[in-house]
């Protein structure tokens, strides 16, 4: 309200300032008047000035009344306003005071809830407690009942013990008196065989010498035989030579005819041999002559020499060099035996080696080179790991074919020496010399010289170690006893 009043009071000011100002104007002849002379123009201002003054004042006094209205109808709405804030106010303290109230009472029972509980709890505790405490005085007392009862079983094992042991001992005793009394009818039984064996060995050697004897007769009969048959051919051929080198003579000047038995020939070997029919039917009886005889050989070959080789283990330096030069110049260091063998029988050579390295079985060998060497070879040198298990480096198929195409006696003969180098045993026409090295040489065991130029830290051929037998994992199975076959 005193601000009210206050900003009253500065407008009345305002009016009297402004009232003021305009009689000084008017004084001064600001408002002149048209054709008047200046005392009617100032009677003018003067009587302008006082109803301005009047009109200011009525203005005035209407805006006094107005501001006094809205200061009292101001101050009832601010006082109505209070009135209801604090009403409000009392109604919010009134209900925060019951919530507090109903809040307190909640806490009350909850906590005289969770002391019950506790209470209760600790009544449980203490049941668990005592049956724990039963259960331990129980379980004590099983236990030394138990302890009790495993001393007597212990007693009585020991006894039953002392007695079996006792009994062993008299069957023991029983047992050696009756294996001296075995023992003793076992000498005489053998003492017994041992006679009718020696009668049985002379019976035998006896009859034997008999068929010894028989068997030289015929031995006898048939080198007679053989010698008359001989010492005929050659007389025929002789005399064929003779016939045929005089009929040669005496026709070189007339064509080279030959006559006999009233047929001309014009070639000698007709005339020796026949016609040409015969000929052809005695190619073919030879050819066949020929395979039967290497079969017969492969059959003497695998029980002679093949069944008594051993296995393939690890190459050698002298194999790993041999397979490093050509096919040709590796076989003017082979030996006797295998140039004979690969050269003349080349079926039951290659299978050896196919069967000894573990590429194929020796009969499967046999019969895939009699059907189809070329192919065979080719297929062993290119396609599978022959050469590398040898000391030798992979094959590819256009030299494999060249080489087994060319001179596949060549290609067998260094492959069958590589093998005896490998295992270091010799072969021969009827057997096998030397003494087999499982492991290799020794320059070819684990962490030796070659091994180690050829095998650094086991990589290449030999996996994960730094011999050829790397803790028996991969392709090898590790040291063993005996030569081992793949």
């Amino acid at each position: 309200m005193a601000g009210i009043f206050s900003r009253a009071s500065l407008l009345g000011l305002c009016v009297a300032g402004l009232v003021g100002t305009l009689c000084v104007l008017s004084s001064t002849g600001f408002f002149p008047g048209r054709g008047a002379s200046p005392g009617e123009r100032r009677l003018q201002a003067t009587t302008r000035a006082g109803q301005i003054v009047d009109h200011v004042a009525g203005r005035a006094d209407q805006f006094g009344d107005h501001v006094a209205n809205g200061a009292d109808q101001l101050g009832d709405h601010l006082y109505n306003k209070g009135a209801q804030f604090v009403g409000g106010v009392s109604n919010v303290a009134g209900h925060v005071a019951g919530r507090a109230d109903q809040f307190g009472d909640h806490l009350a029972n909850h906590a005289d809830q969770l002391g019950n509980h506790a209470v209760q709890f600790g009544g449980h505790v203490y049941n668990v407690a005592d049956h724990v405490a039963g259960r331990a005085d129980q379980l004590g007392d099983h236990v030394f009942n138990r302890g009790a009862q495993l001393g007597g079983h212990i007693s009585n094992a020991a006894g039953h013990v002392a007695g079996r042991a006792d009994q062993f001992g008299d069957h023991v005793g029983n047992g050696m008196s009756q294996f001296g009394g075995h023992i003793s009818n076992a000498a005489g039984h053998v003492a017994g065989r041992a006679d009718q064996f020696g009668d049985h060995v002379g019976n035998g050697v006896s009859q034997f010498g008999g068929h010894i004897s028989n068997a030289a007769g015929r031995v006898s009969n048939g080198a007679g035989q053989i010698s008359d048959r001989v010492r005929n051919g050659a007389s025929e051929i002789g005399s064929r030579l003779r016939g045929g080198g005089a009929s040669f003579s005496a026709n070189m000047r007339s064509g080279l005819t030959f006559s006999r038995a009233g047929a001309s020939y014009t070639n000698p070997f007709d005339y020796l041999f026949g016609t040409p029919a015969n000929e052809q039917s005695f190619q073919t009886c030879f050819k066949v002559t020929v395979v039967c005889l290497q079969v017969v050989f492969a059959v003497f070959y695998y029980c002679f020499v093949v069944s008594r080789y051993p296995y393939w283990m690890a190459p050698t330096p002298m194999s790993v060099r041999l397979q490093a030069e050509a096919a040709p110049c590796a076989t003017v260091q082979t030996s006797l035996t295998n140039c004979v063998l690969s050269w003349l029988c080349p079926q039951a050579r290659a299978a050896h080696t196919f069967d000894k390295t573990g590429i194929l079985e020796y009969w499967c060998g046999c019969l895939a080179m009699f059907l189809c060497p070329c192919c065979t070879l080719c297929f062993a040198n290119a396609c599978t790991d022959l050469n590398q298990r040898l000391g030798g480096q992979p094959q590819n198929v256009v030299s494999s074919v060249a080489c087994t195409w060319c001179c596949s006696c060549c290609v067998i003969a260094q492959d069958a020496e590589s093998l005896d180098a490998a295992t270091g045993v010799k072969t021969e026409f009827c057997g096998i010399s030397g003494m087999p090295m499982p492991y290799g040489q020794p320059m070819m065991q684990p962490g030796g010289p070659m091994m180690q130029q050829m095998h650094p830290g086991g990589s290449g051929m030999y996996p994960g170690g730094s011999g050829v037998y790397p803790g028996g994992s991969g392709f090898y199975p590790g040291p063993q006893m005996s030569p081992y076959r793949y």
